[in-house]
């Protein structure tokens, strides 16, 4: 099933299958996606608002310009999914699998992100306003000139990540593993403050 240019408003798709299938310019508004079986599912420009994907099966799903605004992922499997300029605003990710997670840039404030491993995830200049990344594996992460203003890093594993240039202001920051990250001196500096440290000269 292939949907192009259509919206759906309350639909239940729960259980479908849609591997391999095509969404273009589509818009969905509280709509059920719960335990589809959708690998390898393209979207390009579509819109789901308030849509439930628990236990979603969508390993190596690709999606272009699409928006999910508070969107429920939970236990969904994403294993290897792309998004490429996607807007992911506001959405739970608890449970699910987001292992070899492909961005491009694009917005994910204001999302859930709590424990997982996004381990060698590219978020270059990627918005992560706000985002919750309490005790994620953040691990050899490329995370140059992100936006991670407020964003909740307590706990995160950022062994070997890269952060010059990542914005870090109002950031939660306790109890980081920072072993070989990489900083640049205005963010050593914002960390030290943080921690209590008196700057000098």
């Amino acid at each position: 099933m292939a949907f192009d240019g259509e919206e759906f408003s309350g639909r239940s798709f729960d259980g479908g299958e849609f591997s391999g299938e095509r969404f273009s310019g589509c818009r969905f508004e509280k709509c059920f996606f719960r335990g589809v079986f959708a690998d390898s599912l393209g979207t390009s420009n579509c819109f789901f608002d308030d849509c439930d994907f628990t236990r979603a099966r969508l390993k190596d799903s690709r999606h272009r310009g699409s928006v999910f605004t508070q969107c429920n992922f939970t236990d969904a499997e994403l294993f290897g999914a792309g998004f490429e300029g996607c807007r992911v605003i506001g959405c739970r990710f608890d449970g699910a699998d987001l292992r070899a997670l492909g961005v491009q840039g694009g917005d994910w404030s204001f999302s859930s992100l709590r424990l997982q491993d996004l381990s060698r995830t590219d978020f270059r200049r990627v918005k992560l306003v706000e985002t919750d990344l309490y005790g994620a594996v953040l691990g050899s992460c490329d995370l140059r000139d992100a936006d991670l203003t407020k964003a909740n890093l307590a706990q995160a594993n950022l062994v070997d990540a890269n952060l010059i240039g990542a914005e870090i202001s109002g950031a939660v920051l306790n109890d980081i593993v920072w072993k070989g990250a990489k900083i640049d001196v205005g963010q050593a500096i914002k960390i030290a403050l943080y921690l209590g440290a008196v700057v000098e000269g």
